[in-house]
């Protein structure tokens, strides 16, 4: 490598970082790392739910069916969205709801409430890592949202204004509402909204005690799941097979919404069940606890299948989203002491319809394809013979031609053999960022958009003989959305000519001639010679002086 060319390298590695640095603090091109992506909200509306609350008619208890709609390119696993409900009101939503695929039905958006409030729940999604392998999810889910707000609701009709609001945009729905006397009549033994009945449905009762250690002395703690008298579910048929009884450290909360976790107790070894449903005429199930935990939360889980025709239950009504076609059926029987007493708690004889389904919503996704290209060329070509002295160029383009960017793709080339035989004539190239040398491989690594290439290039010079010059050139994208991609290698061979052998200067020999006089013999014979003449001439000139001056004295 010439040493001269790292100043420029280091002045250029300097600029690019100043360059950087000012673009982060003067609101360049650079965007911060922290910034959040805009909301993948598109639209929300609300309408009536037609089961929001037939035995109970209360227009200031309605359930409302709120649909979000959404679209996000290009997402991150574990990316999060909000919509926020308006004040005065509770999101409904079972506790592993989640938005699936409707091609693969793999789970691609978890919602979930991530906060409740007087102000107003927080509805949130969270992308799974199969978006992340998606270009883009464009899809929906539902939740229910119960207006709680006393005076909120007129009870003789009207209309809700509601509002959502999704990072920082506000979506307005007017939902027209009747009084409950106008949207729920009984007829026939069952419910009707103005819609033709349907088959018969399923659904769940649930009730709640708390544990009370003293109550061992009397038979235990009994908790109850009962059902109101009027049909259709005074006649339906509860299903003791699917009746549970679950144990809790913390509250889980209200009944009405669907419970799941806790601990799931035996039958015959926690508890005793009474399903014969024949308790005081009405249809209810009771379990006894014969050793509470003092403090513990017991829920008691009833499953009944309707035998009448009901317009309301949503269970296999393909016109309503799966989310709502289960549903839970509320009406909490106060525990006791001892099943042969009265309720030490009065009855509470409301009933709620609610949903329990756990698809939230479905979504679309198109799926991520990435790609490489590689084009690489030798100048002369691979194959060819060099001499030292001359130039190779070589350059390499490399191309995404997939669907997704690519963040982190790599071009490199294997210039070991090269630079044994070769020197880089000049600086390595790149039409996109900074090929840098590493060891004793070039390698440019960067982001490349969908169609977009970079070019690398550089000149070697042919230093040494006699060898031959192999260059190797790959490319791959290792974290490429939806799985790592490649390029074939490809190889440059250039066969370096040895130099020819320097002429002869060997003497003659000696034998086959006179002596040869060296040039360096004659010149030194030479000097001798007239070293002599000049000593002769000195005598000659000492001695007649001397001759002249006794002359003179004479």
């Amino acid at each position: 490598m010439p040493v001269e060319r790292r100043p420029r390298h280091r002045i250029a590695v300097v600029l690019s970082f100043a360059a950087v640095l000012g673009a982060a603090l003067f609101g360049g091109g650079v965007a911060p790392a922290s910034a959040a992506s805009p909301s993948p909200v598109t639209a929300v509306s609300v309408a009536p739910y037609e089961a929001a609350n037939p035995l109970v008619p209360s227009a200031a208890l309605a359930f409302l069916a709120v649909t979000v709609e959404f679209e996000r390119e290009l997402a991150s696993d574990g990316e999060t969205f909000d919509v926020r409900t308006p004040a005065g009101t509770r999101a409904v939503l079972s506790t592993d709801a989640t938005v699936t695929d409707a091609a693969s039905g793999a789970p691609l958006v978890d919602v979930t409430v991530a906060k409740s409030g007087t102000a107003g729940d927080l509805v949130r999604g969270t992308f799974t890592a199969a978006a992340a392998d998606a270009v883009s999810v464009t899809g929906s889910f539902t939740f229910f949202l119960q207006v709680v707000g006393s005076g909120i609701l007129d009870a003789a009709g009207g209309v809700y204004s509601a509002e959502f609001e999704s990072g920082g945009a506000v979506f307005r729905s007017d939902v027209p509402y009747g009084t409950a006397i106008d949207l729920y009549q009984r007829t026939g033994g069952h419910w009707v909204s103005g819609a033709t009945a349907t088959s018969p449905a399923r659904f769940v009762v649930q009730a709640k005690a708390i544990g009370d250690e003293t109550a061992a002395d009397f038979g235990g703690r009994w908790v109850a799941a009962g059902t109101e008298e009027m049909p259709p579910f005074g006649a339906s048929v509860v299903d003791c097979s699917a009746t549970t009884l679950r144990v809790f450290a913390e509250d889980p909360g209200p009944v009405n919404v669907p419970i799941e976790g806790g601990t799931l107790l035996a039958e015959g070894v926690d508890y005793t069940a009474n399903c014969d449903d024949t308790l005081d005429g009405q249809p209810i199930v009771s379990a006894t606890i014969p050793e509470p935990q003092q403090g513990a939360f017991y829920v008691l889980s009833s499953t009944r299948n309707v035998t009448g025709e009901s317009t309301w239950f949503p269970v296999d009504n393909p016109a309503i989203p799966e989310v709502a076609r289960q549903v839970a059926l509320y009406s909490a029987v106060g525990a006791v002491s001892d099943a042969s007493r009265d309720p030490s708690h009065s009855t509470q004889k409301s009933t709620l319809l609610l949903y329990a389904g756990r698809t939230a919503g479905t979504a679309v996704t198109a799926a991520a394809a990435p790609g490489l290209a590689l084009e690489a060329s030798a100048e002369p070509d691979s194959g060819a013979e060099v001499r030292t002295g001359d130039r190779i160029r070589y350059r390499m383009t490399l191309t995404n031609t997939g669907n997704v960017p690519l963040t982190d793709a790599t071009l490199t080339a294997d210039l070991a053999s090269l630079l044994s035989s070769a020197g880089i004539d000049g600086a390595f190239q790149a039409s996109i960022g900074q090929a840098r040398l590493d060891g004793s491989v070039l390698r440019w690594v960067g982001a490349l958009a969908p169609g977009e290439a970079v070019t690398v290039s550089f000149t070697a010079l042919v230093r040494v003989g006699g060898t031959v010059i192999d260059v190797d050139v790959a490319a791959e994208s290792p974290g490429a959305r939806g799985g790592a991609v490649a390029t074939a290698p490809q190889s440059f061979a250039h066969e370096v000519i040895a130099d020819a052998p320097p002429e002869s200067t060997t003497p003659t020999d000696p034998s086959r001639g006179a002596l040869a006089v060296t040039g360096a013999d004659s010149s030194g014979a030479a000097a001798l010679g007239g070293m002599l003449v000049l000593a002769g001439a000195a005598v000659s000139i000492v001695a007649a002086v001397r001759r002249r001056r006794t002359a003179a004295r004479s």
